[in-house]
């Protein structure tokens, strides 16, 4: 007679063997170019524990196995922006670094996805170093637990939302680098920690009813003289609207050199241009006002970048005629002549006859950096005679090859 207990038992203990979850494969630091053959684990579902820092190569394609990090960093190197996806579940409180598109004018604007339907709960920084990656997870289903960092490589950086709430509501986000720094919304909403801006950055809002709220920001310091542009945005001045950029939950949630420092470029309903930012009771940024007269970022607007151009460009010239933070730094005097800051001394071998003297500058000057010239050699001996080159291409041409009597009747 059939036990259909006993059969049941063994129904139930095969189902077990069948469903059993394998054991994660430990990974020794070390770079694998194509770590499911690499490793031995020769199918995308195999799961990794990292033993030290590692790096996983360009073939890895797509993973759908979990990777517990423990303490330790994960580089994932693309090979200049090859598709790759991580589509399992990242733990631990290590750090995942994101190296994609290429390096010059070659960068990756395709994604690569940390996507899957598993939350991630790794509690390190997750870092864009370059290229292009995508937070695909189901709308709701944590991404990135921890705090963010955008840029910094030697490419443009972007992160992009597939879907909404992606992100921690307390995970901060840096924007650093020299390349560009961009959030890429796409249309889709996020709360997300305070905001550090430490480089030049770009906020795209996309099409949609994207609603981006950090949180209180005006404790964090800002990179002086760095922007943060909201583009394709499509909200109400008056706040509320389909798309929206907040900062906390009230105007004090970023300070006034803060807002100085916010613009948005062609927002809809205005002229082109770049915007200057107002601060809602709410938090809300909006444009305001006219456009600014310069349209070609980067371009700080803050009332100390101003006042430092006005010095640079209106300065009388003599004792900082080519000290660092001037027009002049850079100046490359004639042969015979000598540059360094707070001096200028020019040689006799200039021109000729000898005792008349020729400042040939490389950058076009002010007619105030002009007029300081002629004082700073009239104690030379014999007469003294200055001449300034208002860019390259004219001081090779015949015009400004004269001989000295020819010259000085110029001037």
């Amino acid at each position: 007679m059939l036990n259909l207990s006993s059969s049941a038992s063994l129904i139930v203990a095969a189902c077990l063997v069948l469903t059993q979850v394998s054991p994660a494969m430990e990974v020794p630091a070390g770079t694998y170019t194509n770590p499911t053959a690499d490793l031995g684990g020769g199918y995308s579902a195999a799961s990794y524990n990292l033993l030290g820092n590692t790096t996983f190569g360009w073939q890895t394609g797509t993973l759908n196995g979990n990777i517990n990090l423990n303490s330790f960093t994960l580089t994932v190197d693309t090979g200049g922006g090859n598709l790759t996806a991580l589509n399992g579940a990242l733990s631990g409180t290590g750090r995942l670094v994101w190296s994609g598109g290429g390096a010059g004018e070659y960068w990756q604007t395709l994604p690569s996805f940390l996507g899957g339907s598993a939350a991630n709960t790794l509690s390190g920084t997750l870092t864009v170093w370059r290229g292009t990656l995508a937070l695909a997870k189901p709308t709701g289903i944590t991404a990135v637990a921890g705090s963010m960092v955008v840029g910094g490589g030697d490419n443009k950086a972007i992160l992009q939302w597939q879907n909404s709430n992606q992100v921690a509501d307390s995970a901060w986000v840096s924007l650093v680098g020299t390349t560009g720094a961009r959030l890429n919304f796409q249309g889709y909403s996020e709360t997300l920690g305070t905001v550090f801006l430490q480089a030049d950055g770009d906020i795209y809002l996309g099409n949609g009813s994207a609603i981006v709220r950090f949180a209180n920001s005006s404790g964090v310091a800002w990179a002086v003289g760095k922007q943060l542009i909201i583009r394709e945005w499509d909200g109400s001045v008056s706040g509320g609207g389909t798309e929206r950029v907040c900062f906390g939950n009230s105007a004090a949630g970023i300070t006034a050199p803060q807002l100085r420092q916010v613009g948005f470029m062609n927002p809809a309903g205005f002229a082109a241009g770049l915007y200057r930012a107002a601060i809602l009771t709410t938090g809300e940024v909006v444009p305001g006002g006219s456009p600014v007269a310069a349209v070609n970022l980067p371009y700080d607007l803050s009332p100390a970048a101003q006042a430092a151009r006005a010095v640079i460009y209106t300065s009388a010239g003599r004792s900082n005629l080519v000290a660092a933070g001037t027009p002049r730094q850079n100046f490359r005097p004639t042969r015979g002549s000598q540059a360094s800051d707070g001096h200028l001394s020019l040689g006799q071998r200039a021109c000729q006859p000898p005792g008349r003297l020729l400042a040939c500058c490389a950058y076009a000057l002010t007619p105030t950096f002009h007029r300081a010239l002629h004082p700073l050699v009239r104690g030379a001996a014999g007469p003294s005679h200055v001449r300034v080159v208002r860019n390259r291409e004219d001081f090779h041409r015949p015009a400004f090859r004269k001989s000295p009597a020819a010259a000085r009747q110029q001037h």
